[in-house]
């Protein structure tokens, strides 16, 4: 059947000569892979920018539930990521890579889950400060995906980790307790520590979540 949704493209694959395959976490369905034809032509109507990581767009679809990959009838962006900040980027470029791993395998539809993605990324669009707003995201969607992380000490249950424990639990319980437009101090290290910590707990809780390649290139931008 034909369908309505909006959705939020988390990454997308070659296929074929010109088509693509795009991951897109959607408000109805959750996430799903979608075919996209022509895309890659010099004659598609549209650019492939409609397709980087966290583009919010409206999609019409030819839904069919048994259906492995759906088929994109229509889209148009709402909200896209042209922007010449490095650091913004390579913010996205780890938080794409991470949400991917933790949402693939959530197929079922979570308004709250969409908001929150769907908010957070469009104050971060606007935010002048890009310091904390990694870390503060990552903390607040565990909550939605319940495997919540409510203090510093809770990061480290049963993850056996113990070095530079302190000012990491430190740092988590005011990330916690603040929303995205305050300021925290912290240093560059403190803050790479804590987004280890935080993917190591990704990794113990969420089967099949992996190494997060970015996290290295995040460290040299923010060093």
């Amino acid at each position: 059947m034909i369908a309505k949704t909006q959705g939020i493209v988390l990454s997308h694959i070659p296929y074929g000569e010109s088509s693509i395959i795009a991951h897109i976490y959607t408000v109805h369905h959750g996430y799903q892979a979608f075919l996209v034809n022509a895309v890659r032509s010099k004659r598609s109507k549209h650019s492939m920018a409609y397709f980087q990581p966290f583009t919010l767009l409206d999609l019409v679809i030819y839904w069919k539930p048994t259906r492995d990959i759906q088929r994109i009838s229509e889209f148009k962006s709402v909200m896209n990521w042209h922007t010449d900040d490095i650091k913004k980027q390579t913010v996205l470029l780890f938080l794409g890579e991470v949400v991917e791993k933790l949402l693939r395998n959530e197929h079922t539809e979570h308004p709250a889950l969409f908001s929150f993605l769907k908010e957070s990324l469009a104050y971060f669009k606007m935010a002048p400060s890009t310091e904390n707003f990694h870390i503060q995201f990552l903390l607040q969607l565990s909550h939605h995906l319940g495997i919540d992380i409510s203090s510093g000490a809770e990061l480290f249950e049963n993850m056996n980790k113990v070095a530079d424990r302190e000012d990491v639990e430190q740092l988590i319980n005011a990330l916690l307790a603040a929303d995205f437009a305050n300021k925290i101090q912290a240093s560059g290290d403190l803050r790479f520590q804590s987004l280890e910590y935080l993917t190591h707990y990704f990794r113990h809780h969420v089967p099949g979540f992996g190494e997060v390649k970015s996290l290295k290139v995040l460290k040299q931008i923010f060093r």
